[in-house]
């Protein structure tokens, strides 16, 4: 099968959620020979290595349009056809009906429903300041007119899946739930540190905000825990990150590469997350480390429910003080890192259940084998699928 993907961003097993996350699915599909894939991205940064290093041939431009006349001049044709974002989809539209006369081979990854996090947080008061709701809704007209243009279409979170059948009920729709692939690191002993950090790239505001809360809820952690030390990692810390750093108990410590070192020596992850659409990554991978972490509502969307839908394991659903902790204000959370960095058995119980429940869920070869069976059954016979979510 020969598969040609177009991503915004090459490729890596660094950088955001959604990057990692097809480097990760992409990992899985290469190790299956029969699967070509091509890969087409607007921008490369340091994504090169990585796909030669998988035997994938990549091409990058900003103007991805021209890239396809080069591509569909070498390989002529495609088996499956996978464009991750609606508006990388919405921009080779109009190629792609050049030189595809089977739109049933598409697949949209939509990643996340831009609508559903940018109406969130639009309704979520601190982040409405100098946003242009006429913008948002325009851009939102946009996403489901380019939706609406295919059939196929794969999700991160059941969450927005129901948001995107608000708007699309089309019974001719097939979907598949491919969520945030979790590498299997193994058991390790969490070091007895007063050390909480928060991750995130900050190119784009809920992750922003999230880390300002981080410094705002380490406030009271450091009133009680004078010796704790919140580190906030991510390579592009915009103006109002970087002032958080006071160079004694809260540090900004801009990008970190080696990052399986830096987690272990860190005890506790921190994620208020308010707004936004998709799974966590900071969420997933800190729980998949075993790291006890303590979120929001919000941060824990997409994990809380994929254990609804499998049907080969009883379900574990996911417990607040359990598996993590929930929390819905400042003190709530706050008070669960004080409880997490100076009770060692709730720290290690909570490193356990959290770990094997991503284990039991989100595991690389799981999520990649669901995504493998969705384009097995689109490649097979395209036109007589039963409908019907395939998890």
């Amino acid at each position: 099968m020969r598969i040609l993907w177009l991503v915004k961003d090459v490729p890596a097993d660094i950088g955001s959620a959604g990057r990692m996350r097809d480097y990760r699915l992409m990992k899985f599909m290469r190790k299956h020979t029969k699967y070509e894939i091509i890969c087409v991205a607007t921008s490369a940064d340091y994504g090169q290595n990585s796909m030669k290093a998988l035997g994938i041939e990549s091409y990058y431009k900003q103007n991805v349009n021209s890239v396809l006349d080069e591509v569909y001049d070498k390989y002529k044709e495609f088996d499956i056809i996978i464009v991750s974002r609606w508006y990388l989809a919405e921009h080779i539209y109009g190629k792609l009906l050049e030189k595809e006369k089977d739109f049933s081979k598409i697949i949209i990854d939509t990643v996340d429903i831009e609508w559903f996090r940018n109406d969130r947080q639009i309704e979520f008061s601190p982040a409405k300041n100098g946003f242009n709701n006429s913008i948002l809704h325009e851009r939102k007209k946009r996403e489901i007119d380019a939706y609406r243009k295919f059939k196929n279409f794969i999700f991160v979170t059941v969450e927005d899946e129901r948001e995107f059948r608000k708007q699309i009920s089309s019974s001719n729709i097939k979907t598949s739930i491919v969520s945030m692939p979790v590498h299997d690191t193994g058991k390790r002993e969490l070091p007895d540190t007063q050390n909480v950090y928060f991750i995130g790239n900050f190119l784009h505001h809920p992750n922003i905000y999230a880390a300002i809360r981080s410094a705002e809820i380490f406030q009271k952690v450091h009133v009680k825990l004078p010796d704790a030390k919140l580190y906030i990692v991510g390579k592009h810390p915009p103006k109002e990150v970087q002032q958080l750093h006071n160079d004694k108990y809260i540090l900004v410590t801009g990008p970190q590469y080696k990052l399986d070192h830096f987690l272990r020596n860190m005890t506790v992850n921190i994620s208020p997350v308010y707004y936004g659409a998709g799974i966590n990554g900071k969420v997933v991978e800190a729980m998949g480390c075993g790291i006890p972490t303590v979120t929001t509502p919000i941060g824990v969307e997409g994990i809380d429910t994929l254990s609804s839908f499998r049907s080969d394991s009883p379900r574990i659903p996911l417990e607040d003080g359990k598996h993590c902790f929930v929390c819905e204000d400042d003190d709530e959370m706050a008070d669960s890192v004080i409880d997490l960095l100076t009770k060692k058995e709730l720290r290690d119980s909570m490193s356990e259940a959290g770990r094997d429940l991503i284990m039991r869920y989100l595991r690389y070869d799981q999520v990649g084998s669901i995504l493998m069976f969705f384009l097995q059954m689109i490649y097979d016979n395209p036109l007589k699928q039963n409908e019907g979510r395939l998890i």
